[in-house]
């Protein structure tokens, strides 16, 4: 029992990579089929470049938010780096704030989207929702990240700063 449970945390804790690898591998895997297909075969996939750009949107939405997880996105933080201790913790704080504010707006914004989505894929004939439902997702998770960071400047500052200063040193 203790093994599902753990398998299970790793699950959750890692369910945006899962999503945006098998995403990506599914993108590159049917165009290169379909590139040998119709080079090779003269025969192309006619459905390969709906299921791609699908993938796609799947994979830049979801990783998008495996890269906020990590502190993976390039930031511009010359100012934020000159300011002393307090000022740096404060402004790094509000920057986060201001982020989760942002993501749960465009969270809501694409879910509605989402769900008033009429117009379906040519081929496939998806509706546009599981789509853009992807935005959601995405953004939804980085939300969730954001709030978790927030937290995070609160209980446990040395962490958080530990969080910045990486990236700082990273950068460097």
């Amino acid at each position: 029992m203790d093994s599902v449970k753990k398998y299970l945390l790793w699950f959750i804790r890692n369910i945006e990579e899962l999503v945006s690898s098998i995403a990506l591998i599914v993108m590159i895997g049917i165009i290169s089929v379909n590139v040998l297909c119709r080079y090779i075969f003269n025969s192309p996939i006619h459905w390969a470049e709906e299921l791609a750009v699908i993938s796609l949107a799947w994979a830049t939405f979801i990783g998008s938010a495996v890269c906020y997880k990590r502190q993976a996105h390039l930031g511009m933080d010359f100012i934020v780096s000159h300011l002393p201790y307090k000022g740096r913790r404060l402004m790094q704080q509000l920057i986060t704030l201001l982020l989760l504010c942002f993501f749960i707006f465009i969270t809501y914004l694409a879910t509605d989207s989402a769900l008033s989505a009429q117009k379906t894929t040519p081929y496939f004939k998806l509706n546009y929702g599981y789509v853009y439902i992807s935005v959601a997702l995405g953004f939804f998770s980085m939300a969730v990240y954001s709030l978790i960071f927030f937290i995070k400047s609160i209980k446990s500052p040395k962490e958080f700063d530990r969080m910045f200063a990486e990236r700082a040193e990273e950068g460097e």
